[in-house]
């Protein structure tokens, strides 16, 4: 279910740079769904703001699915005689809130959070290399100066924060699954130009 900032009442502590917020409606509690939702996109405003990001849509994924978030870009090529120009605009970001055992039990907001920051991270990063990693944990440290000093202080609560960006178990395992995207892409590429006799 789509509730757009037009049509729900507006409230203090909530809302950020995204015009729509996306619910699963067969679920139980859209209610806390939706205020969750609100909720990380207020906490994450001042960062996106100092960088003019802003997304259209902030939603939740299914309790059953595999990721704790996911970004989803449009890329567009346009060309200008000889000369292509790539494009890759933000339009979506979605978070995975309940537990897959039962969905009408939610996750801890510091750990929906952890999965924010790592999404917006998206939006400067596409891959899980080392820059990604630093400009994650960058974030996070700006997100603990608003708590401290900055636009959030006494509106955030520390446990809404993540204590962290990710552990050396997870970064590997999402670097390593990142090459070997990009080693198969380039081999794909390469039986293709093979093929045609390019």
């Amino acid at each position: 279910m789509l509730h757009h900032l037009t049509d729900i009442p507006l409230s203090s502590a909530l809302d950020g740079e995204f015009e729509t917020y996306e619910t699963l409606s067969h679920l139980p509690r859209q209610h806390t769904a939706l205020r969750t939702l609100r909720r990380c996109a207020f906490v994450v405003g001042p960062v996106m703001r100092r960088r003019g990001w802003s997304i259209p849509i902030l939603g939740e994924l299914p309790p059953n699915d595999a990721c704790l978030g996911k970004s989803y870009f449009e890329r567009k090529i346009t060309k200008s005689g000889k000369v292509s120009t790539k494009t890759c605009a933000p339009q979506k970001i979605r978070l995975r809130l309940r537990y897959p055992d039962d969905a009408g039990v939610f996750v801890p907001i510091g750990e929906v959070m952890r999965t924010m920051l790592h999404e917006v991270t998206h939006l400067q990063y596409r891959g899980h290399f080392l820059g990604f990693y630093g400009f994650n944990a960058q974030l996070l440290l700006e997100l603990e100066r608003d708590v401290e000093v900055g636009r959030l202080r006494g509106v955030v609560r520390w446990h809404e924060i993540p204590d962290s960006i990710a552990d050396t178990a997870e970064i590997r395992e999402t670097m390593m699954r990142d090459v070997v995207k990009s080693v198969s892409g380039r081999l794909k590429s390469d039986r293709a130009r093979i093929k045609w006799g390019m």
